[in-house]
């Protein structure tokens, strides 16, 4: 079960979608939580939001930095929080009031403004309740941190407006295609050029104590001696190793040269498909490998890394277009940050 406030760090939105509290400081005057930070159209920020945003940050830096550098990391962190402040406010007041853009000469249109259901709303509280063992429980931290289901509703409803209006306005605008992997794949190629590597197949009989040594090493070599026999090593590996592959019939599968224990990889690399590996020893026993295949160094063919360049071509496309679009919204904001 995890402790009251591991589970408490599931209770407080924040825009990247983690809803934490952790440690959250003594309450301030009131006339100081009230102070104004920021004005953004008709909306303001008080010094109270920052506090509230700036809280999952306490516990993190105190377990980072020694008590004299956390007070100076949190005032580097809150012109960041305010930051994120501002986009919010703005995206969320986008949301609930569109505005008009033009899409053709002389044609304007106006997005439907963002709605959360009752329905969403109802499985993301759902949600929250199930983290705790009880109703009561969660009620509980509820309370402990000066919030009603109201208020956590209220959260969440602005969370989800977010990643809704996030999702409508640059998530759905990205889109990666094939001749943009396939001209990055190409201008890249050095990135996916791989070492030498063997398919390689392993029998170990380990070695728990100094003692089992000597044992060990008569029953890897009475085993290599049956495989030099003929026998088979698929079925000699379910019966006699040790290893973790054992039951997959001690099959290791593709393994570059440099990723094996020193004295193993020095040995594997000399054998060509279908030669048997002398008993190895190392740290962990006793060794019989075989080498199924091999092939050099060689340059991953595209269609085993489109994933991976999709997926970095996608981030750098989605961070340029959420950029230009909350660049957009600031310039024709009023926005006024205060000491």
């Amino acid at each position: 079960m995890m402790p009251m406030a591991t589970r408490a760090a599931y209770l407080r939105y924040s825009l990247i979608g983690l809803l934490v509290v952790s440690g959250v400081p003594a309450a301030r005057a009131e006339e100081s939580q009230n102070h104004i930070v920021a004005v953004v159209n008709n909306d303001v920020i008080t010094a109270a939001d920052v506090e509230q945003a700036m809280a999952p940050l306490y516990d993190q830096y105190h377990a980072l930095y020694g008590a004299a550098e956390v007070s100076t990391k949190l005032e580097e962190a809150k012109p960041r929080i305010i930051t994120m402040l501002v986009e919010e406010r703005l995206m969320l007041q986008e949301a609930k009031t569109p505005r008009t853009f033009e899409v053709a000469k002389g044609k304007y249109a106006t997005p439907v403004p963002i709605t959360v259901s009752a329905e969403e709303l109802a499985d993301a509280i759902a949600e929250a309740k199930n983290r705790f063992p009880s109703e009561g429980e969660f009620l509980e931290v509820l309370k402990s941190h000066h919030m009603t289901l109201k208020d956590l509703e209220a959260r969440y409803r602005d969370q989800i407006t977010v990643q809704k209006l996030i999702g409508r306005e640059v998530h759905s605008r990205v889109v990666v295609s094939p001749s943009e992997i396939t001209a990055y794949y190409q201008a890249h190629m050095e990135e996916y050029r791989g070492s030498e590597a063997a398919r390689l197949s392993n029998i170990l009989v380990r070695v728990v104590t100094p003692s089992d040594d000597a044992q060990a090493k008569a029953k890897a070599q009475q085993l290599w001696q049956q495989l030099k026999g003929g026998a088979d090593f698929a079925e000699l590996a379910r019966q006699n190793s040790q290893g973790p592959n054992a039951e997959g019939g001690g099959t290791l599968g593709w393994v570059e040269r440099g990723r094996l224990m020193t004295e193993i990889d020095r040995v594997v690399f000399t054998l060509q498909p279908g030669e048997l590996s002398p008993v190895i020893k190392s740290a962990l026993g006793y060794h019989i490998l075989r080498v199924e295949d091999r092939h050099p160094p060689r340059t991953k063919p595209i269609f085993e890394v489109q994933g991976t360049i999709r997926e970095k071509l996608y981030q750098e496309k989605y961070r340029q277009r959420y950029a230009e679009w909350i660049g957009k919204l600031k310039e024709r904001a009023y926005i006024t940050i205060k000491s």
